[in-house]
């Protein structure tokens, strides 16, 4: 078994992180991560330069899937 992390400072299950927005999530599927960079990147957008609109159009394909299954 071995771990399939990039550094000492990569996420692990069941670690505890703070978003730029303040809310604390907790990290429980590693394969994730990008979700919590790209709603970071949207929170700094906003405080920087305070857009009418912002529109996400990321695939987040597990995510996705689940909908299709839902409707």
């Amino acid at each position: 078994m071995a771990e399939n992390f990039v550094g000492d400072d990569a996420f692990r299950p069941s670690d505890i992180i703070k978003s730029l927005k303040g809310i604390t999530v907790e990290i429980g599927n590693t394969d994730a991560e990008g979700r919590l960079v790209l709603s970071d990147c949207m929170t700094w957008t906003q405080k920087t330069y305070k857009p009418h609109t912002l529109i996400d159009m990321a695939t987040l394909t597990g995510a996705s899937m689940v909908l299709n299954k839902l409707n």
